[in-house]
């Protein structure tokens, strides 16, 4: 018999394997909810493409297999990361203060703790001031739509409404349904508004608390701000010389967008709302704390937060004394922080504009909060904006290529 003749195996050891293989199919069919994971289907992926990595579909193919593993990755670790992407945020928001405190010969260490001293001094007095002022003027909203809104708005659709359209709807029908369905009804959508609302602040508050740990928030936040401009260095060393280029040329255009919004838009929402209250509670409008925050946070998001900020405070003044001169002072007063918002705030905070066309922006502003809810319509406007950027990068690198290659 040759040496390389391999010995035929037994009946016995043929069992032997069905039975083992069998076993082994048994055995990986138990931890089937341990092995179906994103993980270990990643592991085998990359170890069933990594031998054929040569080839270029391969190459891409693995490509989106570890680009759908680095969001899955990310995913599982939103609660870990949350903290630092806030204290990122925050330092990125903080980071031109300190740069300038530096340019005034004030230590960095020392321009991040003057800083936080200010941040947590404005936090203390809105916890201790604002706070109570709003809670008490949402329980008086409250209170005024069960015992007030309700019945004048019954008195207007009968005193008003109803006699234009007498010859076409049965009155009397109406009447008694404003009498008994109109108070239960609005109350019940009050109810609901209240417990959503509750809802929301409570579910905050946990993830608040379990998430975005208070003590890493701080901690992260000030190691970034005092090596910000060193991380960025190291960064843009460590980025691959092949994208390095059109990575750093984005940032160029990318960063005074998002400075324009995350900066500027902030700081110009602030003063909006603020004048809003102050325009508001001098014109003796009820609420105006409440209108005018809103306000203020509405105006974040173009056209459609003037829109429903606007109505809120409209829908506040036909309910008082005076309906007609209150809703006159709120067209007023909105039409001059508008004006002034437009000609005089964003153009000293802001500089120009992101550079959309209104167009863009109310078609973003939909598209965007159609797949991402309420995140999508905030980000909306700077995403579109960044969009744009690579739009007209990757314009740019096609015309130049196609100008090399003329005669």
């Amino acid at each position: 018999m040759s040496p390389c003749s391999t010995k035929t195996p037994t009946k016995i050891e043929i069992w032997l394997i069905i039975v083992s293989t069998i076993l082994l199919g048994v055995f990986v069919y138990s931890l089937r909810d341990l092995l179906l994971t994103p993980f270990w289907i990643f592991v085998f992926l990359l170890g069933v493409l990594f031998p054929f990595r040569s080839h270029q579909s391969v190459k891409h193919l693995m490509i989106v297999v570890g680009v759908i593993f680095s969001i899955w990755i990310l995913k599982q670790l939103t609660g870990v990361l949350t903290p630092l992407i806030l204290s990122f945020v925050i330092a990125y928001f903080f980071d031109p203060l300190i740069d300038r405190f530096e340019r005034w010969r004030i230590p960095r260490t020392i321009g991040i703790l003057i800083v936080s001293f200010f941040a947590v001094s404005i936090l203390v007095l809105v916890v201790l001031f604002l706070i109570p002022s709003l809670l008490s003027e949402l329980g008086q909203l409250l209170e005024l739509v069960q015992s007030q809104y309700v019945p004048q708005l019954k008195k207007f659709v009968e005193t008003n409404l109803l006699p234009l359209f007498s010859g076409y709807l049965k009155v009397e029908e109406i009447r008694s349904l404003l009498s008994t369905e109109l108070p239960s009804r609005l109350q019940d959508i009050l109810r609901k508004f209240v417990e959503g609302a509750w809802n929301i602040t409570s579910g905050l508050t946990t993830v608040a608390s379990q998430l975005l740990n208070l003590v890493l928030i701080p901690f992260f936040t000030f190691y970034l701000l005092r090596d910000y401009d060193r991380l960025r260095e190291w960064f843009k060393e460590h980025i691959p010389e092949s994208v390095r280029s059109d990575l750093v040329e984005f940032y160029h255009q990318a960063n005074p967008i998002l400075s324009l919004f995350l900066r500027g838009q902030l700081t110009v929402c602030f003063i909006v709302g603020i004048l809003t209250i102050i325009g508001l509670y001098i014109a003796g409008i009820p609420f105006a704390l409440i209108l005018g925050l809103t306000a203020g946070i509405l105006n974040i998001v173009p056209y459609v937060g003037l829109a429903v900020s606007l109505g809120l405070a409209l829908l506040v003044g036909l309910f008082t004394p005076a309906p007609l001169i209150s809703i006159l002072k709120i067209l007023l007063i909105f039409a001059i922080v508008q004006a002034l918002e437009g000609t005089v705030i964003s153009p000293r905070i802001m500089g120009k504009r992101l550079g959309l066309h209104p167009a863009i922006v109310v078609l973003s502003i939909l598209v965007f909060s159609q797949f991402f809810g309420f995140i999508g319509l905030l980000l909306a406007v700077p995403i579109a904006a960044l969009l744009k950027v690579v739009i007209l990068m990757q314009w740019s690198k096609t015309l130049e290529s196609a100008n090399s290659k003329l005669p």
